[in-house]
């Protein structure tokens, strides 16, 4: 009778790495078992290695065998070398370990009459780095995960068995993602992916572009041997895009409902242009939602960015404007307590509401009220007064179409862009004679008809810091 024993380092079992080795009887056939590392990946191979560590008379022939099913080996059938050469085989990691260490490779030996000994065992770990989305299994998907730009896609990771060590985690992302968009009317800010998100056990980002394969692969440590695992995503980006048509003429009007005596880009109250189809006024500009389905149009808005404003009044000189002249800015107080003034437009101006809003037209269409729920507009204007005698009004924009899909806003998605154009206008005049006429008009340039761009840029670029509710006039023509 053989008397069995297995010496294993203690290192082997404190780390759970390196090796496993077994050790066989104290007998001339025993072998030696090392699998480097220990830790063998689900779906991979792991190279190992048998030798003899006793005194045989010969080569002798060992088969390999592991009893729970965890392991595929190859080959089976090894002849060890009697001088204690190496031989290698491989393992294969089939089915996942329930616990560490529970996948056995025994060497057994024939010793004839259908009776057979163990001359020496080894373990291993199989185990599965995963990549989970929402608490689901995505690793290695056969067909990439549906998701829309603008959805988010909620990642973290685990490994089985649970009792397994993870450290060191990097991701990787293809394509153009984001963590978030935050607004409101004071500010925005796009939140981008940074390190610290992408060495974190867990992540939450969304695309701004579509792509049919985006891969989104982690490495990470499990028991301090490096893993890997990876997903593939299949990113829609719906071609909806946006058009600007212009409407009534920049001109004088004496009494505007909204702004009184003004320069104004349109007539959206109706004094002087009217829709004989809706019996509206007509704006200076409309913005229409194009390719959007009627599904799909509540969860589309507008955004608009006044990238510039020049609006210059002369009148009677007072203790408030000394030369008569006044002009449009935007001042702020900075962190040391001085007031700063620039420009009253620019490229982080946001045009009064967030979102600018749908429908927005004034009037009513046989009682009822009418609204345009893929399309906005604008008609801008500078009131004045009848003691002002000269003014120059130049104005440019930027207009965005959003996309958002269903969820809820900052947990499931996000608003992301989808196209922007621009636009602008200008005017001048002065007056006459002792009351402002509207033939006072001397020059202008109505808004022209755009077609917007596809685009992955936020309004604002990483935000918008202004709003154009905030400027104020200040002495001089500029």
């Amino acid at each position: 009778m053989h008397k069995l024993f297995k010496a294993v380092s203690p290192l082997t079992l404190a780390l759970g790495l390196l090796m496993a080795c077994g050790v066989a009887h104290a007998d001339k056939y025993a072998v030696q078992i090392q699998v480097n590392p220990t830790l063998v990946k689900v779906g991979a191979n792991a190279p190992c290695e048998i030798w003899a560590t006793g005194n045989p008379d010969n080569d002798f022939t060992v088969t390999l065998s592991n009893p729970d099913g965890r392991l595929n080996l190859s080959p089976t059938t090894i002849t060890v070398p009697k001088g204690g050469t190496h031989k290698q085989f491989s393992i294969y990691g089939q089915t996942v370990s329930g616990t560490a260490n529970d996948a056995v490779i025994n060497a057994m030996r024939d010793l004839g009459g259908g009776q057979t000994q163990n001359e020496g065992s080894a373990t291993a770990t199989v185990y599965q780095l995963k990549i989970l989305q929402d608490g689901a299994d995505i690793t290695d998907v056969t067909s990439p995960q549906a998701v829309n730009v603008g959805q988010l896609a909620n990642l973290s990771v685990s490994v089985v068995p649970s009792t397994l060590t993870l450290s060191n985690y990097q991701w990787s992302i293809l394509g153009n993602v984001v963590r978030d968009w935050t607004h409101d009317a004071s500010g925005s800010f796009v939140w981008p992916i940074g390190n610290s998100q992408l060495t974190s056990s867990s992540l939450s980002f969304a695309w701004l572009d579509g792509g049919s394969s985006r891969q989104v692969s982690l490495t990470a440590q499990v028991n301090g041997v490096t893993a890997s695992a990876k997903s593939t995503f299949s990113v829609t980006k719906p071609n909806y895009g946006l058009s600007l048509a212009p409407g009534a003429p920049v001109q004088i009007l004496l009494n505007d409902p909204q702004s009184g005596l003004c320069l104004k880009c349109g007539d959206n109250n109706g004094v002087k242009y009217v829709d004989p189809t809706t019996g509206l006024g007509i704006p200076g500009i409309t913005m229409t939602m194009t390719g959007v389905p009627n599904s799909d149009q509540a969860q589309c808005q507008f955004w608009q960015i006044v990238t510039g404003s020049t609006r210059q009044i002369h009148g009677v000189p007072s203790t408030a404007y000394p030369s008569g002249w006044r002009h449009v800015v935007y001042q702020y107080v900075n962190s040391a307590g001085n007031t700063v003034t620039t420009p009253a437009g620019d490229a982080y101006t946001l045009d009064t509401n967030d979102p600018y809003g749908k429908g927005r037209y004034t009037g009513t269409v046989t009682g009822n009220t009418y609204t345009y729920p893929d399309k906005t507009m604008d008609s801008p204007a500078q009131p004045m007064s009848q003691t002002d005698d000269q003014i120059n009004v130049s104005d440019s924009f930027a207009h965005w179409l959003m996309y958002i899909p269903p969820g809820t806003e900052h947990t499931q998605s996000i608003w992301v862009p989808m196209s922007t154009a621009t636009w602008s206008y200008s005017g001048a005049a002065t007056k006459k004679g002792t009351t402002w006429a509207t033939n006072d008009l001397t020059s202008s340039t109505n808004p022209q008809s755009a077609t917007g761009n596809s685009t992955t840029s936020y309004p604002g670029g990483l935000g918008w810091t202004k709003n154009i509710n905030g400027v104020t006039f200040i002495d001089g023509q500029n």
